[in-house]
């Protein structure tokens, strides 16, 4: 009993296999690479691009804790807390500026907000001085 073209049946069903499922493996990473590598565009009407408002309100914290551990004191506690989860949930989001018109509009208003809030440090530091 010859057992050659039994075996060289099963080794190329091996194959077969391997190759079927190399594909669609092989064909995800592609997919996956391509969409990776679309640029993201901004709009030309957003104050503020990126992680910018992130590590402007980062700034604010920093100043803001600075302040109160130079004075020690607990009246600038709420303040910090609010800029802390602030910062927190701009940590998550990645990217600003892009989206349509309401969502710029929306991150505008939220940069004016922040680029305030960054003008009254002055005034927080000479009162806590």
């Amino acid at each position: 009993m010859s057992f050659g073209p039994r075996i060289q049946m099963i080794e190329g069903l091996k194959i077969f296999w391997w190759v079927w499922t190399a594909f669609p493996i092989t064909s995800l990473f592609y997919v996956g690479k391509q969409i990776q590598s679309k640029s993201i565009t901004y709009s030309m009407n957003a104050i503020m691009l990126k992680n910018e408002p992130f590590l402007k309100v980062q700034e604010i914290y920093n100043s803001l804790e600075l302040f109160k551990n130079n004075r020690e004191d607990s009246h600038l506690d709420s303040l910090i807390f609010p800029v802390k989860r602030l910062s927190e949930k701009f940590s998550i989001e990645s990217e600003f500026g892009c989206g349509n018109a309401d969502v710029i509009n929306c991150e505008n208003d939220i940069a004016r907000q922040i680029e305030l809030l960054s003008d009254y440090l002055p005034y927080i530091a000479w009162r806590y001085r």
